[in-house]
């Protein structure tokens, strides 16, 4: 790893992580019945990470896991119960509880799933989850408006452009003025939902030197019903 890392824990201290701060991807807020029900809480609040990006420090041993989807392991500490990192292997994605870092990455875009299944109490006259109830005005289906990933992702079915990509994406950031976004998805399965982290995905990917994803990744994914 290099650059600045975050660290995390479990509510004991006998499991530990660190992930890089630059490599956090996104902060997602997820109202879906199982991420409740793993958090105890009314939803559950994670950020997103390259599995390259994250490491554990210790307490390999305290760490139990769950299969609640087919190979998705929820993980918590054997000692006090506190939710713990879990591996998303659709897109190599570490997803950690925020609840568990030691400091947080400021400038992060917040994503928020699953409205549809929001609990009343987190609910308006219009529609439900958090930025409904806090006033947010936003579309029912909402994608990221980023000219960064999606330079990246239209070339990428040319293998010789990737290069002229990676350059000009890392132009666009650079020129990008950092802003809290919020962005509302009623359900997971979305193609935007989906289309949003591949993008930010295979820009880091390529940094860290590793293989993008290719264009049609999503109708792979979902011809293997890992996406609805």
């Amino acid at each position: 790893m290099s650059g600045g890392l975050i660290a995390g824990s479990c509510l004991c201290g006998g499991t530990g992580y660190q992930l890089e701060a630059d490599g956090v991807l996104v902060l997602s807020h997820c109202h879906c019945s199982m991420c409740r029900r793993a958090s105890g809480a009314a939803f559950a609040s994670f950020v997103m990470a390259l599995v390259a990006d994250f490491a554990w420090t210790k307490g390999d041993h305290l760490i139990n896991k769950y299969e609640s989807s087919k190979g998705i392991f929820r993980c918590h500490c054997s000692c006090c119960g506190s939710p713990l990192p879990m591996q998303d292997p659709n897109l190599s994605l570490m997803v950690v509880p925020v609840g568990s870092l030691d400091s947080y990455p400021r400038d992060l875009q917040h994503i928020e799933t699953f409205t549809d299944d929001a609990l009343s109490f987190m609910r308006n006259k219009h529609r439900g989850g958090l930025f409904s109830l806090f006033g947010e005005t936003l579309p029912e289906e909402a994608i990221f408006e980023e000219t960064i990933g999606q330079a990246l992702v239209d070339k990428l079915s040319d293998a010789s452009a990737l290069g002229s990509a990676l350059r000009s994406a890392r132009k666009a950031e650079d020129e990008e003025v950092l802003h809290l976004t919020s962005l509302s998805f009623r359900q997971r399965e979305s193609a935007a939902y989906w289309q949003s982290f591949l993008d930010k995905v295979n820009i880091r990917r390529v940094r860290l030197g590793l293989d993008a994803f290719p264009a049609d990744f999503l109708k792979q994914i979902a011809q293997r019903g890992d996406v609805g």
